[in-house]
Protein backbone atom coordinates (compact mmCIF):
# COMPACT_ATOMS: atom_id res chain seq x y z
CA UNK A 1 0.00 0.00 0.00
CA UNK A 2 0.94 3.47 -0.46
CA UNK A 3 0.15 6.79 0.07
CA UNK A 4 -0.19 9.73 -1.79
CA UNK A 5 -1.53 13.34 -0.84
CA UNK A 6 -3.00 15.46 -3.58
CA UNK A 7 -6.04 17.84 -4.04
CA UNK A 8 -9.50 16.07 -5.41
CA UNK A 9 -8.64 17.31 -9.09
CA UNK A 10 -5.48 16.66 -8.87
CA UNK A 11 -5.69 13.21 -7.24
CA UNK A 12 -8.23 11.77 -9.33
CA UNK A 13 -6.36 12.67 -12.74
CA UNK A 14 -3.06 11.19 -11.60
CA UNK A 15 -4.98 7.45 -10.98
CA UNK A 16 -7.04 8.08 -14.51
CA UNK A 17 -3.39 8.68 -15.74
CA UNK A 18 -2.14 5.63 -13.75
CA UNK A 19 -4.81 3.67 -15.46
CA UNK A 20 -3.94 4.48 -18.64
CA UNK A 21 -0.83 3.13 -18.76
CA UNK A 22 -1.92 -0.21 -16.78
CA UNK A 23 -0.20 0.65 -13.33
CA UNK A 24 -3.41 1.24 -11.02
CA UNK A 25 -4.40 -1.66 -8.71
CA UNK A 26 -7.72 -2.84 -8.48
CA UNK A 27 -8.46 -2.02 -4.89
CA UNK A 28 -7.95 1.99 -4.13
CA UNK A 29 -8.57 3.83 -1.11
CA UNK A 30 -9.48 7.56 -0.90
CA UNK A 31 -9.32 9.14 2.36
CA UNK A 32 -10.85 12.68 2.15
CA UNK A 33 -12.08 15.15 4.59
CA UNK A 34 -15.40 15.34 6.13
CA UNK A 35 -18.60 16.54 4.61
CA UNK A 36 -17.59 15.66 1.10
CA UNK A 37 -16.70 18.76 -0.66
CA UNK A 38 -18.00 19.50 -4.22
CA UNK A 39 -14.61 19.64 -5.83
CA UNK A 40 -13.93 16.19 -4.21
CA UNK A 41 -17.88 14.95 -5.40
CA UNK A 42 -16.96 16.56 -8.96
CA UNK A 43 -13.84 15.04 -9.46
CA UNK A 44 -14.71 11.42 -7.86
CA UNK A 45 -17.59 11.26 -10.48
CA UNK A 46 -15.26 12.43 -13.43
CA UNK A 47 -13.14 9.42 -12.31
CA UNK A 48 -15.93 7.12 -11.83
CA UNK A 49 -16.63 8.19 -15.28
CA UNK A 50 -13.67 7.70 -16.95
CA UNK A 51 -13.12 3.95 -15.60
CA UNK A 52 -16.07 3.29 -17.47
CA UNK A 53 -15.37 5.02 -20.51
CA UNK A 54 -14.87 3.17 -23.57
CA UNK A 55 -13.09 6.16 -25.54
CA UNK A 56 -11.20 7.75 -23.31
CA UNK A 57 -8.16 10.09 -23.95
CA UNK A 58 -5.53 11.17 -21.44
CA UNK A 59 -7.27 11.35 -18.07
CA UNK A 60 -10.98 12.06 -19.02
CA UNK A 61 -14.04 10.59 -20.35
CA UNK A 62 -15.11 11.11 -23.83
CA UNK A 63 -18.97 12.43 -22.65
CA UNK A 64 -20.03 10.50 -25.75
CA UNK A 65 -20.03 6.92 -25.43
CA UNK A 66 -22.60 4.61 -24.37
CA UNK A 67 -21.39 4.65 -20.62
CA UNK A 68 -20.61 8.30 -20.52
CA UNK A 69 -23.94 8.75 -21.50
CA UNK A 70 -25.75 6.42 -19.01
CA UNK A 71 -23.68 8.11 -16.34
CA UNK A 72 -25.17 10.41 -13.91
CA UNK A 73 -23.91 13.89 -12.97
CA UNK A 74 -26.34 13.22 -10.37
CA UNK A 75 -25.29 10.00 -8.92
CA UNK A 76 -24.55 11.00 -5.34
CA UNK A 77 -28.29 10.47 -5.24
CA UNK A 78 -28.29 6.90 -6.78
CA UNK A 79 -26.87 6.10 -9.98
CA UNK A 80 -28.93 3.91 -12.75
CA UNK A 81 -25.61 2.30 -14.52
CA UNK A 82 -25.30 -1.61 -15.36
CA UNK A 83 -21.69 -1.37 -15.00
CA UNK A 84 -20.75 1.83 -12.14
CA UNK A 85 -22.24 1.33 -8.50
CA UNK A 86 -22.02 4.23 -6.05
CA UNK A 87 -22.56 2.12 -2.85
CA UNK A 88 -23.98 4.16 0.60
CA UNK A 89 -24.70 2.29 3.87
CA UNK A 90 -28.38 1.59 3.70
CA UNK A 91 -28.99 2.06 8.14
CA UNK A 92 -29.03 5.37 9.92
CA UNK A 93 -25.63 4.94 11.44
CA UNK A 94 -23.83 4.24 8.55
CA UNK A 95 -22.46 0.22 9.14
CA UNK A 96 -22.83 -1.99 6.32
CA UNK A 97 -23.99 -5.39 6.37
CA UNK A 98 -22.46 -8.65 5.21
CA UNK A 99 -25.67 -9.25 2.70
CA UNK A 100 -24.82 -5.44 0.79
CA UNK A 101 -21.14 -6.64 0.93
CA UNK A 102 -22.26 -9.80 -0.72
CA UNK A 103 -24.25 -8.88 -3.03
CA UNK A 104 -21.62 -6.36 -4.29
CA UNK A 105 -19.59 -9.73 -4.84
CA UNK A 106 -22.43 -10.86 -6.97
CA UNK A 107 -21.86 -7.50 -9.51
CA UNK A 108 -18.76 -7.94 -10.05
CA UNK A 109 -19.09 -11.49 -11.54
CA UNK A 110 -21.24 -10.39 -13.96
CA UNK A 111 -20.39 -9.57 -17.31
CA UNK A 112 -19.88 -5.86 -18.23
CA UNK A 113 -22.93 -4.53 -20.06
CA UNK A 114 -21.54 -1.61 -21.81
CA UNK A 115 -18.49 0.27 -19.89
CA UNK A 116 -14.88 -0.93 -20.34
CA UNK A 117 -14.74 -1.72 -16.41
CA UNK A 118 -16.83 -2.37 -13.90
CA UNK A 119 -16.96 -0.03 -11.13
CA UNK A 120 -18.12 -0.41 -7.57
CA UNK A 121 -17.21 2.88 -5.71
CA UNK A 122 -17.95 2.48 -1.35
CA UNK A 123 -19.05 5.74 0.55
CA UNK A 124 -18.17 6.03 4.08
CA UNK A 125 -15.49 2.84 3.77
CA UNK A 126 -15.39 3.33 7.67
CA UNK A 127 -18.82 2.05 8.11
CA UNK A 128 -17.63 -1.32 7.15
CA UNK A 129 -16.16 -2.40 10.15
CA UNK A 130 -19.53 -2.16 11.98
CA UNK A 131 -20.97 -6.00 12.49
CA UNK A 132 -17.69 -7.23 14.50
CA UNK A 133 -15.95 -6.51 10.76
CA UNK A 134 -17.80 -9.47 9.40
CA UNK A 135 -18.54 -6.97 6.34
CA UNK A 136 -15.02 -5.95 5.83
CA UNK A 137 -13.96 -9.37 5.66
CA UNK A 138 -16.60 -10.18 3.07
CA UNK A 139 -14.78 -7.43 1.31
CA UNK A 140 -11.72 -8.79 1.88
CA UNK A 141 -12.80 -11.73 0.21
CA UNK A 142 -13.50 -9.31 -3.14
CA UNK A 143 -9.52 -7.46 -3.04
CA UNK A 144 -8.17 -11.33 -2.73
CA UNK A 145 -9.88 -12.21 -6.00
CA UNK A 146 -9.97 -9.27 -8.27
CA UNK A 147 -12.38 -10.08 -11.38
CA UNK A 148 -10.77 -8.78 -14.50
CA UNK A 149 -10.96 -4.99 -15.79
CA UNK A 150 -12.87 -4.53 -12.33
CA UNK A 151 -12.16 -1.50 -9.60
CA UNK A 152 -13.05 -0.73 -6.62
CA UNK A 153 -12.95 2.30 -4.80
CA UNK A 154 -13.31 2.56 -0.94
CA UNK A 155 -13.78 6.21 0.09
CA UNK A 156 -13.33 7.07 3.59
CA UNK A 157 -12.57 9.79 6.13
CA UNK A 158 -10.30 7.75 8.39
CA UNK A 159 -8.03 5.55 6.85
CA UNK A 160 -6.99 3.70 9.74
CA UNK A 161 -10.75 2.55 10.35
CA UNK A 162 -10.17 0.29 8.00
CA UNK A 163 -8.60 -3.55 8.64
CA UNK A 164 -4.81 -3.72 7.97
CA UNK A 165 -5.20 -6.36 5.58
CA UNK A 166 -7.67 -4.63 3.34
CA UNK A 167 -5.34 -1.68 3.26
CA UNK A 168 -2.55 -4.09 2.38
CA UNK A 169 -4.19 -5.05 -0.59
CA UNK A 170 -4.83 -1.46 -1.94
CA UNK A 171 -3.03 1.68 -3.19
CA UNK A 172 -4.14 4.42 -0.32
CA UNK A 173 -4.31 7.97 -1.30
CA UNK A 174 -5.69 11.15 0.74
CA UNK A 175 -7.45 14.23 -1.11
CA UNK A 176 -6.51 17.26 -0.04
CA UNK A 177 -8.68 20.43 0.10
CA UNK A 178 -6.98 22.85 -1.65
CA UNK A 179 -4.49 25.52 0.73
CA UNK A 180 -3.95 29.20 -0.56
CA UNK A 181 -0.49 29.39 -1.65
CA UNK A 182 0.03 33.29 0.19
CA UNK A 183 0.93 34.81 -3.32
CA UNK A 184 4.20 32.12 -3.95
CA UNK A 185 4.45 32.25 -7.11
CA UNK A 186 6.94 29.80 -9.34
CA UNK A 187 10.03 30.73 -10.42
CA UNK A 188 11.17 30.67 -14.21
CA UNK A 189 14.22 29.01 -13.32
CA UNK A 190 12.33 25.63 -13.09
CA UNK A 191 11.03 25.57 -16.80
CA UNK A 192 14.05 23.33 -17.98
CA UNK A 193 12.53 21.03 -15.67
CA UNK A 194 9.03 21.20 -18.07
CA UNK A 195 10.62 20.70 -20.63
CA UNK A 196 12.56 17.91 -19.75
CA UNK A 197 9.17 16.03 -18.51
CA UNK A 198 7.55 16.72 -21.94
CA UNK A 199 10.35 15.94 -24.28
CA UNK A 200 11.15 12.23 -24.17
CA UNK A 201 14.84 12.63 -23.49
CA UNK A 202 17.10 9.21 -23.98
CA UNK A 203 18.63 8.42 -20.39
CA UNK A 204 16.24 11.07 -18.32
CA UNK A 205 18.97 12.27 -16.45
CA UNK A 206 17.62 15.36 -14.31
CA UNK A 207 18.39 18.46 -16.29
CA UNK A 208 21.38 19.94 -13.94
CA UNK A 209 20.54 23.71 -14.39
CA UNK A 210 17.49 23.19 -11.81
CA UNK A 211 17.05 25.35 -8.17
CA UNK A 212 18.35 25.12 -5.24
CA UNK A 213 21.12 27.14 -6.30
CA UNK A 214 22.71 27.38 -2.65
CA UNK A 215 21.23 25.92 0.62
CA UNK A 216 19.81 29.29 1.24
CA UNK A 217 16.92 27.94 -0.37
CA UNK A 218 15.72 25.59 1.94
CA UNK A 219 16.32 28.38 5.26
CA UNK A 220 12.57 28.86 5.22
CA UNK A 221 11.58 24.84 4.65
CA UNK A 222 7.86 25.68 4.66
CA UNK A 223 8.04 28.10 1.45
CA UNK A 224 10.77 25.97 -0.27
CA UNK A 225 8.20 23.05 0.19
CA UNK A 226 5.23 24.81 -0.95
CA UNK A 227 7.01 26.22 -4.00
CA UNK A 228 8.09 22.79 -4.95
CA UNK A 229 4.25 21.71 -4.41
CA UNK A 230 3.63 24.47 -6.96
CA UNK A 231 6.60 23.44 -9.30
CA UNK A 232 4.36 19.99 -8.93
CA UNK A 233 1.22 21.11 -9.69
CA UNK A 234 2.63 23.41 -12.55
CA UNK A 235 4.31 19.91 -14.20
CA UNK A 236 1.22 17.95 -13.58
CA UNK A 237 -0.96 20.74 -15.55
CA UNK A 238 1.88 21.01 -18.30
CA UNK A 239 1.87 17.26 -18.94
CA UNK A 240 -2.45 17.08 -19.23
CA UNK A 241 -2.67 17.36 -22.77
CA UNK A 242 0.72 15.40 -23.36
CA UNK A 243 -0.24 11.49 -22.13
CA UNK A 244 -1.92 10.30 -25.17
CA UNK A 245 0.55 11.49 -27.37
CA UNK A 246 3.66 9.99 -25.29
CA UNK A 247 4.53 6.28 -25.47
CA UNK A 248 3.68 4.07 -23.17
CA UNK A 249 7.08 3.57 -21.66
CA UNK A 250 7.33 7.77 -21.83
CA UNK A 251 4.08 7.74 -19.83
CA UNK A 252 5.48 5.21 -17.18
CA UNK A 253 8.33 6.71 -17.04
CA UNK A 254 6.48 10.34 -16.12
CA UNK A 255 4.22 8.83 -13.51
CA UNK A 256 6.92 7.41 -11.91
CA UNK A 257 8.34 10.78 -11.83
CA UNK A 258 5.25 12.06 -10.22
CA UNK A 259 5.42 9.30 -7.71
CA UNK A 260 9.22 10.53 -6.53
CA UNK A 261 8.31 13.78 -6.81
CA UNK A 262 5.29 12.89 -3.83
CA UNK A 263 7.84 10.75 -2.26
CA UNK A 264 9.68 13.68 -1.68
CA UNK A 265 7.16 15.77 -0.54
CA UNK A 266 6.21 14.19 2.39
CA UNK A 267 10.11 13.52 3.58
CA UNK A 268 10.37 17.34 3.32
CA UNK A 269 6.80 17.34 5.60
CA UNK A 270 8.48 15.54 8.20
CA UNK A 271 11.98 15.93 8.91
CA UNK A 272 15.73 15.44 7.84
CA UNK A 273 18.18 17.59 5.99
CA UNK A 274 15.97 18.72 3.14
CA UNK A 275 19.74 19.21 1.03
CA UNK A 276 20.14 15.58 0.89
CA UNK A 277 16.70 15.06 0.31
CA UNK A 278 16.75 17.04 -2.71
CA UNK A 279 20.31 15.81 -4.12
CA UNK A 280 18.70 12.26 -3.76
CA UNK A 281 15.59 12.80 -5.61
CA UNK A 282 17.29 14.88 -8.58
CA UNK A 283 19.95 11.90 -8.77
CA UNK A 284 17.05 9.26 -8.64
CA UNK A 285 14.30 11.11 -9.71
CA UNK A 286 13.18 7.70 -12.45
CA UNK A 287 13.08 4.85 -10.20
CA UNK A 288 15.82 2.02 -11.96
CA UNK A 289 12.88 -0.45 -12.79
CA UNK A 290 10.80 2.24 -14.95
CA UNK A 291 14.55 2.70 -17.27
Amino acid sequence: MSTKSLGPKGLFERLAAAESVQTLGHGLIIEHSFPLSKDFQKSLLGFLAYLGCNQAKGSAACGICESCTIFSPDAFEGLPHPDIQIIKAANENGDYTVDEIKELRRFFGLARAVSRNRVICILGAEGLSGQGSAPANALLKILEEPRPQSFLVLCTRDLNSLLATIRSRCQAFKALEPVPNRGLQVSDDWKSLEQWLITETPGWSLPGDLPPFDDSFWKDRESATQELRLVREQLWLACHGSWGRWSLEHARKAIDFFNSFEDLLYRLDSHGNAGLQWLAFSRNAIPDRAL
